[in-house]
């Protein structure tokens, strides 16, 4: 995202949340609702890290050539 990082920030915490509120599901008794909800969980975990704002990160130097 390219702006202010505020709001790459809050996106960050929602997709956090989301997955750690999927993880707190997996302890349903039904193994069809655990197993999607482990999926769901991996997914909301795997937005918050693509969420991350750019500056958090320091791109190689080969990857701007």
């Amino acid at each position: 995202m390219h702006g202010p990082a505020s709001p790459a920030w809050l996106l960050v915490a929602l997709c956090a949340a989301t997955g750690a509120y999927c993880l707190l599901r997996m302890r349903s008794g039904v193994e069809d609702q655990r197993r999607a909800a482990g999926g769901d969980a991996v997914m909301g975990f795997g937005m918050a890290a693509m969420a991350v704002p750019a500056a958090v990160f320091t791109p190689p130097a080969w990857a701007w050539a």
